[in-house]
């Protein structure tokens, strides 16, 4: 899974913190309700529009990651 934050987004803004969240299938009646499944905080990035910085996300289910 990817995020991208273009030359246009979050300018001006020094991020240290990503989330990612998603919501239960079984409750997909109601899509406000999301729970954080994952979560990284990291050296504090000022954003300006000379730069895109691209978040991606590995996510392992039942497998043991080291080995993949």
């Amino acid at each position: 899974h990817y995020m991208v934050l273009d030359e246009t987004a979050c300018n001006e803004i020094t991020l240290n913190e990503v989330a990612l969240f998603s919501y239960s299938p079984a409750k997909a009646s109601d899509l406000t309700l999301h729970h954080m499944v994952s979560y990284r905080n990291f050296t504090p990035i000022l954003k300006d529009s000379s730069f895109e910085l691209l978040i991606r996300w590995v996510i392992y289910f039942g497998v043991d990651s080291e080995n993949c």
